[in-house]
């Protein structure tokens, strides 16, 4: 323990270092670039373009100072490196690029810091995240999920009034009119009051826990709630030959939490089989309490909320851009629209809402492409900073505090350049360290470690010190405890009875994919770890195999 204490104390003493530089710049008055500023360094005047599809902001920056050749940077201890934006800078000054990328980060009394350092001509500029900035995201997470609890605390009350006394109710209040028009949500919030207890209840509110009920144990309000559910439609299910018969009744109800979309906003989901499932709380008229209540000013006064642009119709180019081959993204259409209207554009929307890419936008007003992308459901903000318009979400509170930090992925991309990539050790205590929503972005960011977006099996083995090393030993490890249902879920249920044990074994191959599109193996220049199962009689079986990690990026 005492040999980790000086390690501890160069990291306390490296944030430290950060808190008090951040806490030094918060005496800027606005922490941008100022016109003092940019007159004392001509070198801001370069002009940068480029194009970023969620690259975090400190590689954004590593880009921009290699493009105008100014040491620019984000601090990656307090958290400024972390966020990722997609960018569309199309000839813009350097400080404007600047102005623009703080002014996205920042709110009311919550400020990004542009930090300058050393001494003319060869200034350094640091962007830094203040104190209150980096308590931000908890706080309005905090903030939403009272507001959420308090909205299900009235539901429940609601739900038990009679109907005269609702229909009233409902000429002022929107949750009681939503009970008046839909008469599953009352059934629904009178089935919860009944069926699940205060803490219960409070568990799934909070995203601890989910509940399955089983329809023949349901009060009548919970009868009363899947009668009223399942006569809004037929319902159909594929039988085996093609063709289709009327579904089952249905015999589970499921209710959850789910934060869907680019919205911090929670939404309570209850559902059954072949129905699908409904929101009851939450959702879009919460989110648009999150932007309007629960978050800070995020117009600033360097800011327009605004611009005359947003009015005017979209020329669509000759010739068209062609779609990509793969589908447009997010990044595509927004860089459609940046062109097209010679403006430049950084938006910072959450992963989970990339398959949110709106219309596209020739023929229309920016206005009118930014109100389908989710503007007018209050999904997500805009601005504009000089030429630049910033969009936003309430998102990023929730999900960026749960990603990779900028330190991390910088550590995992040169783990995976190296010449033999990352080692079986290496997987899987990066495995064991990740959280769902990491293993999810690790998985779709770096195609080699696409296994690792169901990480089940290597994240096990690097939960304890040695277990690594079993699994590449001769003997393996014996199919018990977890490792039963991890490899089950791999070699089939019965696995446990027909196998006793697992292994890795690191062979020299390469896959090979012949003219037929059928993959086999050959002797060559790479690494693969196969997964072998120890028979009855004691062999072993090869049953699947991973390629080791390893990538060259160009970035």
């Amino acid at each position: 323990m005492r040999a980790q204490l000086p390690k501890l104390a160069r990291v306390l003493s490296a944030f430290a270092v950060a808190a008090l530089t951040c806490a030094r710049a918060s005496a800027a008055e606005t922490g941008e670039i100022s016109a003092e500023m940019r007159a004392a360094d001509t070198r801001l005047e370069r002009r940068v373009s480029l194009r970023a599809d969620r690259w975090y902001v400190g590689e954004l920056c590593e880009h921009i100072a290699r493009l105008a050749g100014v040491p620019v940077s984000a601090h990656d201890r307090d958290g400024a490196a972390d966020p990722r934006v997609i960018a569309i800078l199309n000839d813009m000054t350097l400080a404007d690029a600047m102005n623009a990328l703080r002014s996205l980060l920042s709110y009311e009394g919550a400020p990004y810091i542009w930090d300058r350092r050393g001494q003319a001509p060869s200034f350094s500029y640091v962007l830094c995240r203040s104190l209150k900035a980096q308590r931000l995201a908890g706080e309005i997470t905090a903030r939403v999920q009272a507001d959420f609890e308090a909205e299900c605390s009235k539901l429940l009350q609601m739900c038990r009034l009679s109907d005269d006394d609702l229909r009233r109710l409902a000429g002022t209040d929107p949750l009681a009119d939503d009970m008046v028009k839909f008469p599953r949500v009352q059934a629904a919030w009178q089935m919860l009051g009944d069926v699940v207890s205060p803490d219960a209840l409070a568990g799934v509110l909070r995203g601890e826990r989910t509940l399955t009920l089983s329809v023949a144990d349901l009060p009548p309000s919970g009868r009363r709630f899947v009668d009223t559910v399942w006569s809004e439609g037929r319902r159909y299910i594929l039988t085996p030959e093609g063709g289709r018969a009327e579904a089952p009744e249905p015999d589970r109800v499921y209710v959850h939490t789910d934060r869907a979309g680019p919205s911090a906003a929670t939404s309570l989901f209850i559902g059954l089989p072949h129905a699908g499932e409904y929101a009851y709380a939450g959702g879009v008229p919460l989110a648009r309490r999150t932007l309007q209540v629960h978050m800070p000013e995020w117009v600033l006064d360097s800011d327009r909320a605004k611009d005359p642009r947003e009015d005017a119709l979209v020329p669509r180019p000759s010739p068209e851009p062609p779609e990509p081959a793969k589908g447009p993204t997010l990044a595509f259409r927004l860089g459609q629209l940046a062109d097209a209207v010679r403006i430049s554009i950084i938006c910072r929307i959450p992963a989970v809402a990339e398959g949110m890419t709106g219309p596209v936008p020739y023929g229309r007003t920016p206005a009118q492409y930014l109100d389908a992308l989710g503007r007018r459901y209050g999904l997500l903000q805009t601005k504009w900073n000089g030429a630049t318009l910033l969009v936003t979400s309430s998102g990023w509170s929730w999900h960026e505090p749960q990603q990779l930090t900028w330190l991390m992925e910088k550590g995992l991309r040169r783990s995976l350049a190296r010449k033999d990539g990352m080692s079986f050790h290496e997987v899987v205590q990066l495995a064991a360290s990740l959280n769902e929503h990491q293993s999810q972005t690790v998985g779709t960011d770096h195609p080699s470690l696409s296994f690792l977006r169901r990480p089940g099996l290597f994240a096990e083995l690097g939960r304890e010190p040695g277990l690594a090393e079993r699994a590449l030993s001769a003997e393996g490890i014996p199919l018990v405890g977890p490792f039963a249902e991890l490899i089950a879920r791999k070699a089939g249920a019965d696995a446990p009875s027909r196998v006793s044990a697992f292994r890795f074994v690191e062979k020299n191959m390469v896959p090979v994919t012949g003219d037929d599109g059928k993959i086999t193996f050959a002797a060559g220049q790479g690494h693969l770890w196969w997964m072998e199962l120890r028979q009855p009689d004691g062999s072993w079986l090869p049953h699947s195999a991973t390629r080791r990690p390893r990538e060259v990026t160009s970035q």
